[in-house]
């Protein structure tokens, strides 16, 4: 695990398009979360008691977890030197920045949001290492 961790021997451009990325996706995905939510400007009365905002939370969680996943993931394999884990882990910073502003007010979700980022990247990390040879 401290392998992962330790960013000494990082490539940082790989690290910034990680970051870069995570941020276009977390960016994007709030801003179709909002356009569902404000279909044409029908907002309803009171948009906190709505049946379809425990849908769109989990949509939330599905579309960070798997955005920061594929970037990951991405990162991972075009990265010279196998550290998938490090560039999905510290990439996941990238989405951080929309759900600390937005999400994290609202309580438990932003928290949750922010666990599933750097579940996602780390878990698209590992996915994109190539799998040990057994000889």
């Amino acid at each position: 695990m401290n392998k992962f961790l330790s960013l000494r021997g990082i490539n940082i451009w790989m690290l910034i398009a990680a970051v870069l990325l995570n941020l276009f996706w977390s960016v994007l995905v709030v801003f179709l979360s909002s356009a569902i939510i404000f279909n044409s400007g029908n907002v309803p009365e009171d948009v906190a008691i709505t049946p379809w905002i425990p849908f769109i939370q989990a949509g939330l969680l599905l579309a960070y977890y798997s955005g920061s996943l594929l970037v990951g993931f991405l990162a991972g394999k075009m990265s010279p030197d196998g550290r998938g884990p490090t560039y999905g882990m510290y990439g996941a910073l990238g989405a951080w920045l929309p759900i600390l502003f937005i999400f994290l007010p609202a309580g438990l979700i932003g928290l949750l949001m922010i666990v599933s980022t750097v579940l996602g990247g780390f878990s698209g990390g590992i996915l994109s290492m190539r799998p040990p040879r057994h000889d």
